[in-house]
């Protein structure tokens, strides 16, 4: 770029004329430091435009950097005013130094502070959408979160504030959820601040306000301590009265059939409710079924030996919903693009309880998953095989990196003998 010097006239900046190398011709002002009249190259109208420019250049780190301040054009912007404000800017890298990054920086701060806890969250849970779980976070810290804390700046929410709506969870009676709800802020914090340290300088986070919350001394329990592990398990009698309720109870089709796969193959609720119609093989010699590794708790694909009481109710839910299209087996009513959400088999079994099996003591959709592991280990089997059927990660370091056996005949064998057992628990 072509740069000259331009006496301090309006005659003189209307005669500037481009001089035919690159994309525009700069013209320093007489007596006027750092002020640049900018003379473009002409367009299809043939005549070039103008716009005045302050440059100034600065140091930082030992090294030199040139700076441009765009000024507007003219001669909206008149000779005078562009002088005026030339000198001004001159002023300013006097006293201030980089005004171009003091400015950045300004805006910066004013962006930052316009940002909310319901940004953050949008922007965690796009990052950890491959979470097998990320949908239910979501929908836990959209019901509790967002009310008190959307609005907030993250950087500025306090262990107060989150206390505040543990409390109000604490004091509906669901500890489990008030847990939950501080062991999700935890996770979101410290992920920010550890692997995506961007979004922790986006946002102006330096530290996780719930990273203390709720812990205690030794030997003394938190109101934010994670509840004890479930016992409950339904005995052989409970089993066959919860199946024949099942049965005669109202609900959908495709509710009932999942609920009793739960509990007849053992794999977790939402593995069941995702099942789709091509990971089923029904008709092999052996049948299973196959947990792809993104359904998996564990992230690892899952065989599944199917008994022929499971067969028998895979495909009575393939059949009630061929119609539908879905690549599902338990299709939403409402989009059959999607599975039936996973609020819909807790709030069946809860319905169960409440109004059919009024005196049995409740059990979750989970408890069927547990008791059949229980059955199972009742039976004989022993705990390794159980636990290669729920899909449990074994632990140590031959488990995790070298013991790569599936245990398929180990597993069918259990399932096998499981499904024959509650044939003789209905009889």
């Amino acid at each position: 770029m072509t740069t000259q010097l331009l006496p301090f006239t309006d005659k003189s900046v209307k005669a500037a004329a481009y001089l035919g190398r690159g994309l525009a011709t700069e013209y320093r002002i007489e007596g006027n430091p750092g002020l640049v009249l900018v003379v473009r190259k002409p367009g299809l109208s043939q005549t070039s435009s103008r716009g005045w420019r302050f440059h100034y250049s600065t140091q930082r780190d030992g090294r030199q950097i040139k700076r441009r301040v765009g000024l507007g054009d003219y001669p909206r912007v008149t000779l005078s005013e562009a002088r005026r404000k030339s000198a001004d800017l001159l002023e300013r890298v006097k006293t201030d130094g980089d005004v171009v990054e003091h400015e950045r920086a300004k805006r910066q701060i004013t962006d930052r502070a316009a940002l909310t806890f319901g940004d953050l969250l949008d922007d965690y849970l796009e990052a950890r959408k491959d979470l097998a779980r990320i949908k239910e976070v979501e929908r836990e810290l959209r019901k509790d979160a967002i009310p008190a804390l959307g609005a907030k700046h993250p950087a500025l929410i306090t262990a107060g504030d989150i206390d505040e709506v543990g409390r109000a969870i604490l004091n509906r009676g669901s500890k489990a959820m008030a847990s939950r709800f501080v062991m999700h802020l935890k996770a979101l914090y410290n992920f920010v601040i550890l692997d995506q340290p961007s979004l922790a300088e986006r946002y102006g986070i330096t530290s996780n306000p719930a990273a203390m919350l709720g812990r205690r001394r030794r030997g003394a329990g938190g109101s934010y301590t994670k509840p004890k592990a479930r016992e409950r398990i339904l005995d052989d009698p409970e089993i066959a009265k919860w199946w024949r309720a099942l049965d005669d109870s109202e609900k959908r089709l495709g509710t009932k059939l999942a609920l009793k796969l739960v509990l007849v193959t053992a794999q977790r609720p939402g593995e069941v409710r995702r099942v789709r119609k091509q990971d089923l093989h029904l008709t092999a010699a052996e049948p299973y079924w196959i947990i792809p590794a993104e359904h998996s708790k564990n992230r690892r694909q899952h065989y599944v030996p199917l008994s022929h009481l499971a067969v028998q109710l895979f495909t009575e839910a393939a059949a009630a919903s061929s119609d539908s299209g879905s690549l599902f087996v338990f299709p939403s009513p409402d989009d059959t693009e999607h599975p039936i959400a996973d609020v819909v088999l807790p709030s069946a079994q809860r319905d169960l309880f409440v109004n059919t099996l009024k005196s049995t003591t409740p059990a979750t959709v989970h408890d069927l998953r547990r008791s059949a592991a229980t059955g199972m280990r009742r039976l004989g089997i022993n705990r390794d095989t159980v636990g290669m059927v729920l899909n449990h990660t074994a632990k140590g370091v031959t488990a995790e990196h070298y013991d790569w056996h599936d245990g398929a005949k180990e597993k069918r064998a259990a399932l096998d003998a499981w499904a024959r057992h509650l044939g003789r628990v209905f009889e």
